[in-house]
């Protein structure tokens, strides 16, 4: 979408706009994860935790959301709900390389091995 573009040229102002404006749409998730991905691109975590979740409650079976919030979460050192997260994703999507590569890295930090 046009927001995303926008993120992606580090137009986060404009992007923040259109995501607010679509969150009373059907692209509520999408705009919830895109407000997300704007707070972690500012290192601001919990924000993009509360947004990450909301993508995940309004679309929970679209695992790049989940992938999503399991990764804020363990940037916020939340590593029994990263974890916990991030196998959710991973039963959904289980060949997919950066849910896995995510799982294992909370798993390290947690000083748990294997999956």
């Amino acid at each position: 979408p046009r927001s995303r573009e926008w993120e992606s040229r580090y137009r986060l102002a404009e992007a923040q706009i259109l995501y607010q404006a679509l969150l009373s749409t059907p692209y509520r998730a999408a705009a919830e994860a895109g407000i997300g991905h704007i707070a972690a691109d500012k290192g601001q975590w919990a924000a993009a935790t509360s947004a990450y979740q909301r993508a995940v409650d309004a679309d929970p079976v679209h695992v790049p959301y989940r992938n999503d919030l399991g990764y804020a979460l363990l940037k916020m050192g939340s590593l029994d709900r990263a974890i916990f997260t991030l196998r959710q994703a991973s039963e959904l999507a289980p060949g997919n390389l950066l849910i896995r590569n995510n799982l294992n890295l909370a798993l390290a930090s947690a000083g748990t091995k294997g999956k």
